[in-house]
């Protein structure tokens, strides 16, 4: 069965972090999940893997205390990283966009 591109990158292009659980995908074009690591080594642990790939951060960061968020980009995609403070650690919304 055909699957969409996005579902194939954001699985291709993150390894699963520390407390992985609760994983979703939405529309074929964002990936959800929840992990018992804290919000800033979350979000450090998948923008550093983007970072490692060649992605750009795209955007200024939106830093705050129960949430990081930035945009990045390589080859016409544009990846974001919507991470939130959560009661067992963070959940992360993962989405993907061709240009």
């Amino acid at each position: 069965m055909p699957q969409p591109k996005a579902y194939l990158v954001l699985q291709s292009e993150f390894q699963l972090p520390e407390g992985y659980q609760d994983q979703e995908y939405d529309l074929g074009k964002r990936r959800l999940f929840k992990s018992t690591l804290k919000l800033p080594q979350l979000y450090e642990f998948l923008t550093q893997q983007l970072r490692k790939k060649g992605y750009r951060e795209a955007r200024k960061p939106i830093i705050s205390g129960d949430r990081r968020y930035s945009e990045f980009a390589k080859g016409g995609v544009e990846i974001s990283v919507n991470a939130f403070s959560h009661e067992i650690g963070s959940r992360v919304i993962l989405t993907y966009e061709k240009n």
